[in-house]
């Protein structure tokens, strides 16, 4: 839990505190107290005292004086009460589960002219085939496929990770960041060094982009193929969105049919490149590309991309 933040005095009735303590703080099960303070962050269970100390310094106004809203919220028989936690993109689970999904940075973006999106996208499509996929139309199709599955159907995760490799400096992280700064945002992805990926990390994310890998770390091998993932400490299990992206020097140690491999090399005007992704509008535009490209029947379900691999497909 975080500490305790310097709160301004406000003029507010004790329902109006209410509605927005009720946003961070509410009921989960058997009484249980969540917290939930920004987003990235997991809930966390708290127990009344905490809450009680926590929540010490909030006030209401009643009759022109300030009252503290913490004693008589935790008697209150009409407090907010959810059953379940969940990451639903779909937004159906209805108003007593608490989602953690939330928008992708993209998508919250103003939309760039349709006209513009060919133009502003070319100079990703060129690096995909030439610089990814090695000159292949088939494999850079499936790449971009890769892509606009995490846009589209988000809820269903690829069951395959792939694999960027090359030479130090050749910009094998490049497609991978830009997705995850630029058109998923902080919240929907994370990009790490560290595989043991402590704690609740992963979940709500849908990709996960592990950096300087040699050999892949259990927890992140199970990332790929596991379900749910498990919230720790509110003791609740959330489906698990993960698609999961490494890069690394060399190859996979061992064929692997859940693993598609790429040898990277470097564009000629590499910064020239970082500089145009680093544009918000490129983002904005690739997002649009992705939710427009034409998926193949079953892209929605688990093992479309196993099966449509060109080196797994035959």
């Amino acid at each position: 839990m975080e500490s305790k933040r310097k709160r301004e005095a406000v003029e507010e009735s004790y329902e109006q505190v209410k509605q927005r303590h009720e946003i961070e703080c509410f009921k989960l099960q058997q009484g249980r107290f969540v917290q939930v303070l920004a987003d990235g962050q997991i809930p966390s269970i708290m127990t009344l005292a905490s809450v009680r100390r926590y929540y010490s310094d909030v006030y209401y106004t009643e009759d022109d004086e300030s009252t503290n809203f913490i004693s008589r919220w935790i008697h209150d028989g009409d407090i907010r009460r959810v059953n379940s936690i969940a990451v639903d993109p779909s937004m159906v689970c209805g108003d007593d589960v608490y989602n953690l999904w939330r928008p992708f940075k993209a998508a919250q973006m103003a939309a760039v002219d349709d006209g513009l999106v060919a133009e502003l996208t070319r100079p990703i499509m060129d690096y995909v085939l030439n610089h990814i996929a090695n000159g292949d139309a088939g494999n850079a199709d499936w790449i971009l496929d890769y892509m606009a599955r995490m846009v589209q159907f988000p809820g269903s995760k690829s069951e395959m990770a792939i694999w960027l490799y090359g030479d130090e400096r050749c910009g094998k992280s490049l497609l991978f960041d830009f997705m995850c700064d630029q058109v998923l945002g902080p919240y929907s992805s994370l990009q790490i060094t560290d595989q043991s990926l402590r704690g609740n990390s992963a979940v709500h994310r849908v990709c996960v982009q592990v950096h300087g890998v040699k050999r892949l770390h259990r927890r992140i091998s199970d990332l790929i193929m596991l379900n749910t993932l498990h919230v720790r400490g509110v003791d609740v299990s959330v489906t698990n969105l993960v698609n999961v992206i490494v890069t690394s020097n060399n190859p996979p140690a061992a064929d692997d049919i859940h693993i598609a491999e790429y040898k990277c090399t470097v564009p000629g005007d590499i910064d020239g490149l970082r500089a145009h992704l680093a544009r918000p509008e490129v983002g904005r535009a690739f997002y649009q590309f992705l939710l427009a490209r034409p998926l193949p029947s079953g892209a929605g379900f688990r093992k479309f991309m196993r099966h449509s691999h060109p080196r797994l497909k035959d």
